[in-house]
């Protein structure tokens, strides 16, 4: 697997602090939120990026324990085409149109990630896919952690 591949686990909410872990394919993790990164980034996980699904336990690899939320929905990412992504909502300088099904569904992606937000334009059945999307104050620093502060 692709170091610069991603797995965004979102993990089944049972009102703890945090509800998803975002895991790159060596198994650590990188990203956990909304909140709590400050106890879960950089430890590592048993990166089973074959056999992550809705019902997958996520097992830390420094002492076999399991984690006790589910895994909900798994996101595989391309981290490069991620950064791209969020580097054109940075580079805008207000909403950035969105006029097709694929780009909706990556901001989408992203808008659930909360590191952008998206609002579809009302529309009639069968007219075209409209809306705006922009990147969050989370999306921006996650941009500048990802390439060291050059976004």
């Amino acid at each position: 697997m692709d170091l610069r591949t991603h797995f965004f686990l979102h993990l089944e909410d049972r009102g703890q602090d945090f509800t998803w872990f975002r895991v790159d394919a060596a198994g650590e993790i990188v990203d956990c939120g909304p909140f709590q990164a400050d106890t879960w980034v950089g430890r590592h996980v048993r990166p089973d990026t074959k056999s992550w699904k809705a019902g997958s336990r996520v097992i830390f690899t420094a002492d076999n324990k399991v984690l006790n939320y589910p895994v909900t929905v798994v996101d595989i990412i391309d981290l490069d085409f991620e950064l791209a992504q969020l580097r054109l909502l940075v580079q805008s300088d207000g909403p950035v149109p969105v006029a097709s099904k694929a780009t909706a569904a990556d901001v989408t992606r992203l808008a659930r990630q909360g590191l952008a937000h998206w609002s579809e334009a009302p529309r009639t059945p069968g007219s075209p896919l409209r809306g705006h999307a922009g990147i969050t104050a989370a999306g921006l620093d996650f941009l500048n952690r990802m390439t060291g502060g050059d976004a």
